[in-house]
């Protein structure tokens, strides 16, 4: 690791800031453009070298021009993230500063790539999806959205520092399946974290939104009325196995998901 990180010119990476290391993909765009950055986070028990090739965002990114970032978890003993109250594992008792962690790569990234600070978007599938949501909660800052897939947030003492736009991807049949439970880890081994409409409502309360849901295509439904010009969105995908449990495992498998996330994403900016 770190070898070939002190410039980042285009092409794929493995690197490392202060013993944590990342991957990550630099498209080939001139110099003075501005580049908008993805931190996609990988799921529990999924090293990020292979969650790299497992969600297809480098395709998308080179397509349109953004780098993609993949960071690791801390190995305890597998890798893990701190993505709060119900998720997940030895992260939760250890508590690492994973925030810090994304934050001082987001920092990283920006002090050697010309990257567009406005343009700044977090997500990750699983226990990383929970990493994102509590990268919302408590780095609003610096995203301009969040994108958690396949995950409940784990998070629930949600206070951004400002309304951040929430897309948030569930599987038809993902856990847990009744709105008003939720799934705590070890208990439940899939989608620690309330039901995505229980999460839905919530965010609609944390970023002021008024009105009804309005369908905005690809099996999605946005609150579009929020504060700060913010949105709330759902989306309900069919993975490749809709029934609980096999649903939050194949979810990855639906190729669309970084096509349709970076058409969701990258309308929204850093106020």
């Amino acid at each position: 690791y770190g070898s070939d990180c002190d410039d980042l010119p285009p092409g794929n990476h493995s690197c490392s800031i202060d013993g944590r290391n990342f991957e990550i993909f630099v498209p080939d765009v001139p110099g003075v453009v501005a580049m908008p950055l993805v931190i996609d986070m990988h799921p529990m028990l999924v090293p990020a070298r292979m969650y790299k090739y497992l969600m297809r965002w480098r395709r998308v990114a080179k397509d349109n021009g953004f780098i993609v970032a993949f960071p690791s978890g801390k190995n305890l003993p597998y890798p893990q993230w701190n993505a709060g109250k119900y998720c997940c594992g030895l992260a939760q008792i250890i508590k690492p500063d994973d925030v810090g962690f994304i934050r001082d790569l987001v920092e990283h990234i920006s002090s050697i790539k010309n990257v567009n600070r406005k343009k700044v978007y977090a997500t990750g599938y699983s226990n990383g999806g929970g990493m994102s949501f509590r990268l919302g909660c408590e780095a609003a800052d610096i995203f301009a959205a969040i994108a958690p897939i396949a995950q409940g947030n784990p998070f629930p003492d949600c206070h951004p520092s400002r309304p951040i736009s929430l897309i948030n991807v569930r599987g038809v049949g993902d856990m847990p399946v009744f709105i008003s439970s939720i799934s705590r880890f070890p208990f439940s081994l899939y989608a620690a974290g309330p039901h995505p409409e229980a999460d839905i409502a919530d965010w609609k309360e944390i970023n002021q939104c008024v009105g009804e849901q309005v369908d905005t295509g690809r099996d999605c439904k946005t609150y579009n009325q929020c504060a700060g010009g913010v949105e709330v969105t759902y989306c309900r995908l069919t993975p490749f196995f809709p029934v609980a449990g096999l649903a939050h495992l194949s979810l990855p498998f639906v190729r669309s998901i970084p096509k349709l996330l970076w058409e969701k994403l990258s309308q929204h900016e850093l106020p």
